[in-house]
């Protein structure tokens, strides 16, 4: 049987590639809608219980070449078998990703491997993109919250994150049955804040999942709002992707 047309065609650097994909690999049970536009790639995944999403997205302009024959083609993928492919591929080369109507091709001069898609309309869960108001927005370095969340997975299953504008600091506290942590950011640690008085509480597991994919010199931006998920976002792919992580609060604060 002849192959058939590719949908899709681009090459893109592994690493690039990986980062767009790694982040919606955390979830169960582990498939991912992926929406590819004249303008990039766009992927999104949550758990089955929706407290936790994430919406990941690479530019065009990230590839090294980019061919789509449609406007625009939607399919379903498992992000987890991705990776274990790209893991395989030297960092420096370059990838061919092909779509067609039933597979996802990743190749290279030594290496071809073939995923069957999914149907997109049957990924569960897949959390809409509503605009919440957001008062409070912090950006800071992806450490300081990496070490947070952290040393509060080890001990509480929750960790609520707070902002106070008299103090002008993000903080945070998880109380387990016999230990606590806090921290507190302060803002010669910000690169800049929009403060105002939110304090929500969130689940430590969703938050450590979501920690592993955040690299340390990273700057990230943490929005909080009044009954809205807490929102986590970063540049990838050398600045030319962006990740979206959402999770939704366990506890609203009195």
């Amino acid at each position: 049987m002849p192959d058939q047309e590719p949908t899709f065609e681009a090459t893109i650097r592994p690493e690039r590639l990986r980062d767009a994909i790694a982040p919606a690999s955390i979830y169960d049970p582990g498939v991912a809608r992926m929406t590819i536009t004249a303008d990039g790639l766009q992927i999104r995944a949550t758990d089955l219980s929706r407290v936790s999403s994430v919406d990941s997205q690479l530019s065009d302009a990230a590839f090294d070449s980019y061919r789509l024959t449609p406007d625009s083609i939607e399919v379903g993928i498992r992000p987890r078998c991705i990776l274990e492919s790209i893991a395989l591929i030297e960092p420096r080369s370059h990838v061919e990703l092909c779509v067609d109507d039933t597979d996802l091709t990743i190749r290279t001069s030594e290496l071809k491997t073939m995923f069957g898609l999914e149907d997109p309309s049957a990924v569960v869960g897949v959390l809409s993109t509503q605009e919440y108001e957001y008062p409070s927005k912090v950006v800071l370095r992806g450490d300081e919250l990496n070490s947070a969340v952290k040393l509060a997975d080890l001990i509480a299953s929750q960790l609520t994150i707070g902002v106070a504008p008299s103090g002008a600091n993000l903080y945070g506290v998880a109380t387990g049955n016999t230990d606590s942590v806090q921290f507190s950011c302060e803002p010669e640690k910000m690169v800049r804040s929009q403060m105002a008085d939110i304090e929500s509480a969130y689940p430590t597991d969703y938050l450590s999942y979501i920690q592993r994919e955040i690299p340390d010199d990273t700057t990230i931006e943490m929005s909080l709002g009044e009954n809205a998920p807490l929102e986590i976002r970063y540049s990838s792919a050398n600045g030319q992707g962006t990740v979206q992580f959402r999770v939704q609060p366990t506890v609203r604060a009195e």
